[in-house]
């Protein structure tokens, strides 16, 4: 996997991606900054696609590069049946080159440090409940449902009031068991940093912020405060991913097992059958989606206003 060069917009990025992959030279571009990055995966069609790369450069509106519609859905249709998710060398080679993925370092590194020192959660009594949404009402299981819910609404989160903002965001890094804290930290590390190199630092910072904290109020107000783990930030990631794939160009889709197992664990959870966090599972999905939805139409309400002036 090579870079072929640069395109000052997106458009041309596109008209040159569906031109290549018209031709038989697989390919795909990823935004960096103002500008759109053109990676050919076949390095002897490297010095090809450069120098198609150039003549679209210097001749924006060559109608050589002009593929019909048809053949554009037929392509992406069957793109989208061999496609897998980047393997790991090739995102560590072509993502991460902008930047190290800090934050998601950073979260992994401290899931794993917290369920080391507390022994994946025997040692309840000390760091462990203290990263808990709450410990006022953790062992409270009330006949109505309904009216400890509304209870939680109105007089829950007593410490989260008290000054501990903390508990908002810390059960993510709480992990029940070894399985636990490697499927999740497996999504973070073969999906996550691919967001943080994509969204940059202070937007992946926010994503990851909305992740934690709005799952985690879910889970907390309608499941109560006895769950932790980065699932509901892995759902996040996996909607933004899932989403994204369809609609811009620099998100490579993920396969159909990645797709499908998530999607049937998000759904197992809600019947009942299986322990998770459904508040979270949820609540990250949803957010996950929401981000991605909003980017896409303000980019494309951007777009519009641009071109009328």
């Amino acid at each position: 996997m090579r870079m072929a060069g640069r395109l000052p917009q997106e458009i041309q990025a596109a008209r040159l991606v569906n031109y290549l992959r018209f031709r038989g030279i697989k390919c795909h571009c990823e935004q960096d900054n103002s500008e759109w990055l053109i990676w050919i995966e076949d390095e002897s069609q490297v010095s090809e696609s450069k120098d198609l790369l150039n003549e679209i450069k210097h001749d924006p509106d060559n109608e050589k590069f002009n593929i019909p519609e048809q053949e554009i859905k037929k392509l992406k249709k069957q793109e989208r049946k061999t496609a897998t998710v980047v393997r790991m060398s090739e995102r560590w080679d072509r993502r991460m080159n902008p930047g190290t993925p800090v934050i998601t370092a950073t979260l992994m590194s401290l899931s794993v440090l917290v369920a080391l020192v507390t022994n994946f959660g025997d040692k309840m009594e000390n760091l462990h409940v203290g990263l808990f949404m709450s410990q006022s009402d953790f062992f409270v299981f009330p006949p109505d449902y309904w009216a400890i819910v509304g209870k939680r609404f109105t007089d829950g989160l007593v410490e989260v009031k008290s000054g501990e903002v903390w508990r908002i965001v810390t059960p993510i890094f709480v992990h029940l068991s070894p399985m636990h804290l490697i499927f999740n930290m497996m999504f973070m590390l073969f999906l996550a940093i691919y967001v943080e190199s994509r969204l940059g630092f202070w937007k992946y910072l926010g994503f990851i912020l909305g992740a934690s904290i709005i799952p985690n109020l879910l889970q907390y107000f309608f499941f109560g405060p006895a769950f932790g783990g980065m699932s509901g930030v892995g759902y996040a990631v996996f909607a933004y991913l899932w989403l994204g794939s369809k609609w811009f160009h620099d998100i490579p889709p993920l396969d159909e097992t990645t797709v499908l197992m998530a999607f049937i664990w998000l759904i197992l959870g809600f019947t009942g059958l299986i322990g998770v966090a459904n508040g979270a599972h949820g609540g990250g999905f949803l957010f996950g989606a929401s981000w991605i939805i909003f980017s896409y139409y303000s980019k494309n309400l951007t777009r519009k206003i641009s071109n009328r002036h």
